[in-house]
């Protein structure tokens, strides 16, 4: 059997969607799930990476700028206020995505750069209280990574040693 009947031969497999009002007539199960969670997520995902865009590149404007009291800073801190009021949603999609292709949750959280970026700027303010919050707030929702070695856990230590010795 050549590579081309092979990939256009008419499946046997019994995942099958056989639904033909369905948009994924045809496609395997998983895959049709898939998309189906895709689409169900669709609107809050493209908030989601728009946001954090857009976080990214005026956070670093404003860093190169020198102000982190700026209202440019303020426009930063709100943006990842609008991106966190979403997480939840965003976690319970990597969490039906992990339970669909049956792995670990684990696996499929990433880091949620918008919980980090604004612990920073607390940090940097030297509002260690808001940063604590902040991370406490990513722990509650699931995103405990932030990409370093001590994870969002080990953000809290260092902060919490800021904050006792200001008293």
């Amino acid at each position: 059997m050549g590579l081309f009947n092979f990939l256009f031969k008419p499946s046997t497999n019994k995942n099958i969607c056989t639904d033909k009002n369905s948009e994924y007539y045809e496609y395997p199960e998983n895959f049709k799930k898939s998309l189906e969670l895709d689409d169900k997520y669709d609107k809050v995902l493209n908030m989601h990476f728009k946001l954090l865009e857009k976080i990214k590149m005026n956070y670093t404007v404003v860093m190169n700028l020198g102000d982190e009291f700026s209202p440019q800073m303020e426009s930063v801190i709100e943006d990842c206020k609008r991106d966190i009021s979403i997480a939840k949603e965003v976690y319970n999609y990597y969490m039906e995505k992990a339970k669909l292709d049956n792995q670990p949750l684990e696996d499929y959280i990433p880091n949620y750069e918008s919980f980090k970026r604004l612990a920073i700027i607390y940090e940097k303010r030297k509002e260690y209280q808001k940063a604590l919050d902040v991370c406490q707030k990513s722990i509650d929702i699931g995103f405990y990574k932030d990409g370093t070695d001590g994870q969002i856990p080990g953000r809290m230590a260092r902060l919490y040693k800021k904050l006792n010795k200001i008293g």
